[in-house]
């Protein structure tokens, strides 16, 4: 039997280099993309695996022309008000990672409106990662913590990575178990840096927007195969085990 990881991330790259390669706008390129992270959230779902991160859109991206950033909002606004809701009827939990005060109004109220509407689902979980960037959460949570701190409610000496975790934006969620990156790149791009420190990790040259069913069974096909140790030596260990499934409320 294949053993499948309770949480996979993705980091989908690839729209734009698709667009160029297929003669269209770049923001045909982006909505390609969206189609494909639909079908692949749905296979996702249908296999029950417990929770799929997606890096949507970095605290980098800002630095892209105006013209992309627009076509992003707009997509990601139609993503929250609508394309979600397959998500929520399947018992999903929607959960934002990242900085969203930067974002439009209309963005931040229809994200905070799907975390709200699927806070009490049990099912599973969608963490999306908007204006999201690996130091910028750790830095957050190290704040948040010496605040508790300064109030003499936490004791510095009482930090641990256990507690510790609790203050990031992953806090509902265990780490990720394996890592998906498309269109070739290979480096983690300021994405879950804490979360990531036993993920295995998964490349492939496959643009995002092409990015379908068979290529995703591939990479879990290679995921089933490989042991995880998290330290130990070989064999030492169950191979393949995942991480556990946290229950935080």
């Amino acid at each position: 039997m294949k053993i499948l990881p309770q949480h996979i991330a993705f980091i989908l790259d690839g729209n734009g280099r698709w667009a160029r390669n297929n003669r269209v706008s770049l923001r045909k390129g982006h909505q390609k993309g969206l189609q494909t992270l639909e079908s692949i959230l749905d296979y996702c779902f249908k296999l029950k695996i417990h929770t799929i991160t997606v890096f949507a859109f970095s605290s980098e991206n800002w630095h892209r022309p105006p013209v992309e950033l627009q076509a992003l909002f707009k997509l990601i606004l139609l993503y929250a008000q609508k394309k979600i809701s397959k998500a929520i009827e399947r018992n999903i939990r929607i959960v934002a990672l990242g900085d969203l005060q930067r974002f439009p109004s209309n963005i931040r109220k229809a994200i905070i409106h799907a975390e709200k509407l699927s806070e009490k689902n049990t099912g599973g979980f969608l963490q999306i990662a908007l204006n999201y960037g690996g130091r910028e959460e750790i830095i957050r949570a190290v704040k948040n913590f010496s605040e508790q701190v300064a109030l003499g409610r936490k004791k510095p000496s009482s930090i641990n990575e256990k507690n510790f975790s609790s203050y990031l934006d992953t806090r509902f969620t265990a780490d990720p178990d394996f890592l998906i990156r498309t269109s070739g790149e290979q480096r983690l791009s300021n994405f879950l840096l804490y979360q990531m420190a036993y993920t295995e990790l998964y490349f492939t040259t496959t643009l995002w927007p092409d990015f379908g069913v068979e290529e995703l069974d591939k990479a879990l096909d290679d995921f089933s195969k490989r042991e995880r140790r998290f330290g130990a030596r070989p064999n030492l260990k169950k191979p393949n085990s995942v991480s556990p499934i946290l229950h935080q409320a």
